[in-house]
């Protein structure tokens, strides 16, 4: 069972199996997303944005944004696409706070967020502004000989399970220019 509630005016997915429950929020002011903000990024780097001016990334699987806030406080203007209207609530949520945050403001300004499928959204991102770059971290089932996943990602397993879309991202990157 999946439920939403707020939890210290921050929209949280719960999930109850049993006695047990997981929560699951996209928080982009604290944690691990505003640990990251601070530190030198490889993922910078790995999209070819560090000599580019005001580049646009499309990440396209969003998940809950930690990529995204890298991103956009590095400079990039970032659409973020999450095909799960669940996790869509969550990262508005995450998206609203930062806007009305004064530090975060500064780089919330820079994200757009979609509710859509990525095959579908890229095509029309593409036409309406150029992409510099589309940023792809799928999620992918579990391994039978693997250690378990944290106990957030396997709630983001169960309630989306496998994208059969992911090997389709690749096709528009490999289009783009530098």
């Amino acid at each position: 069972e999946f439920l939403f509630a707020f939890l210290e005016q921050v929209l949280t997915l719960i999930h109850r199996e049993g006695k047990q429950s997981v929560s699951l929020c996209a928080e982009w002011l604290h944690g691990k997303a505003a640990y990251r903000k601070g530190q030198p990024e490889m993922i910078h780097r790995a999209l070819g944005l560090s000599k580019l001016d005001n580049p646009h990334v499309v990440d396209a699987t969003v998940g809950l944004g930690r990529d995204t806030v890298v991103l956009a406080n590095l400079g990039a203007s970032v659409t973020a696409i999450e095909r799960s209207p669940y996790v869509f609530e969550l990262l508005s949520d995450a998206w609203t706070r930062a806007l009305a945050d004064d530090q975060g403001q500064i780089w919330a300004e820079k994200i757009t967020l979609l509710q859509q499928d990525a095959t579908v959204a890229l095509g029309e991102i593409a036409r309406m502004r150029p992409v510099d770059a589309v940023f792809v971290d799928p999620m992918y089932p579990e391994k039978s000989k693997k250690a378990l996943a944290k106990k957030d990602m396997r709630m983001f397993q169960r309630l989306l399970g496998h994208s059969p879309h992911h090997e389709r991202y690749g096709v528009p990157c490999s289009q783009g220019q530098n």
